[in-house]
């Protein structure tokens, strides 16, 4: 039984145009992805240094910014989660936008499905950094 493939040149054109945009967005999610974890790997860094020795009496400062760290590594853990959501949806896209030029399927509501959520969880991941940035700068002390 054929799958009815269509591999002429106007169909993979099309399908390389449809999947530019995505593409784009891809690469952009991943940048962010990677700011974000070096983010929080220097949260995590002063946090092991601040955990320090465990014989070390702790000091109440210390164990409040502590806690303040272990709240922005969360916030930016959830922010590397959204962000990498986002990357796999876009991915999605790209594969459901070559297997629609291909299958000659019509997949335009799965297609619109993954680019929302593509989008909502690269928003949501800005919207985590926001958070954890806002955190970092309420709890700054000089």
């Amino acid at each position: 039984m054929a799958l009815g493939l269509n591999f002429s040149s106007p169909n993979y054109a099309n399908a390389v145009e449809l999947a530019l945009g995505p593409v784009l967005f891809m690469s952009v999610s991943m940048l962010l992805n990677s700011s974000i974890a070096a983010r929080l790997g220097q949260v995590m860094d002063r946090a092991k240094f601040l955990r320090g020795d465990a014989y070390r009496p702790v000091e109440s400062a210390q164990m409040h910014e502590f806690e303040v760290l272990m709240k922005r590594a969360r916030l930016l853990h959830r922010a590397i989660w959204a962000s990498s959501l986002g990357a796999l949806m876009f991915a999605l896209v790209i594969t459901l936008s070559f297997l629609t030029a291909f299958l000659r399927a019509d997949l335009s509501m799965l297609l619109a499905g993954c680019f929302l959520t593509a989008l909502l969880g690269i928003v949501t991941s800005l919207y985590m950094l926001l958070r954890e940035s806002d955190l970092a700068l309420n709890n700054l002390k000089l």
